[in-house]
């Protein structure tokens, strides 16, 4: 049987999202490790599509802009595969088929970027009732001489946290490919 799974990243602009995802995805257009590439901003949302678990879980990953012009797009964001609950309009909280998980990013260089992450954690995550170990937060180093960071608010306690660095070494880039299989894992694990 193959599992589906609709996971979203989201996370303040400027922050690795597009980087991760693509890497994650073996996407062609990973650049993890190039300084040289300019920063190009994700217009709304791009799907990505990956196998996990040996072919066994088919991955929706959607990474979303984190500019706020782009906030009236967000319930289409966190709706499940099924569609966005009639309710969510006059309650502004998704009662029934949300998404399978929330990745949350933030750029650990940035220290605005540390307090931001809450509030997206609050809208994406609290405010859809996903429970938190349906959440992770990748703090994204992309200096190559930053210490490894602590999670920013123990609001965030529940969720899975990772630091990463965007540095083009084995170490790091098998970290993060680990720290995104163990997440599928986990969720498809509570979903059976």
């Amino acid at each position: 049987r193959t599992n589906k799974l609709k996971i979203i990243t989201v996370g303040p602009r400027e922050s690795g999202k597009t980087i991760v995802t693509d890497f994650v995805c073996n996407s062609s257009k990973a650049h993890i490790g190039n300084s040289d590439k300019r920063y190009n901003p994700t217009v709304g949302c791009r799907i990505l599509e990956y196998e996990a678990n040996n072919g066994r879980t088919a991955v929706e990953l959607w990474d979303c802009s984190g500019d706020q012009r782009y906030e009236h797009c967000w319930a289409a964001f966190v709706q499940g595969k099924h569609g966005v609950d009639a309710q969510y309009q006059r309650s502004g909280r998704l009662k029934q088929d949300v998404v399978d998980g929330v990745i949350l990013m933030y750029n650990a260089n940035e220290a605005a970027q540390e307090n931001e992450v809450v509030l997206w954690y609050e809208h994406f995550v609290q405010r859809c009732g996903i429970s938190d170990f349906k959440c992770m937060i990748f703090a994204v180093n992309f200096d190559a001489n930053s210490s490894e960071t602590l999670l920013p608010d123990k609001r965030l306690s529940g969720c899975a946290f990772n630091s990463i660095s965007v540095k083009n070494d084995e170490g790091s880039l098998r970290a993060i490919r680990a720290n995104f299989a163990s997440f599928i894992d986990q969720i498809v694990k509570e979903s059976d």
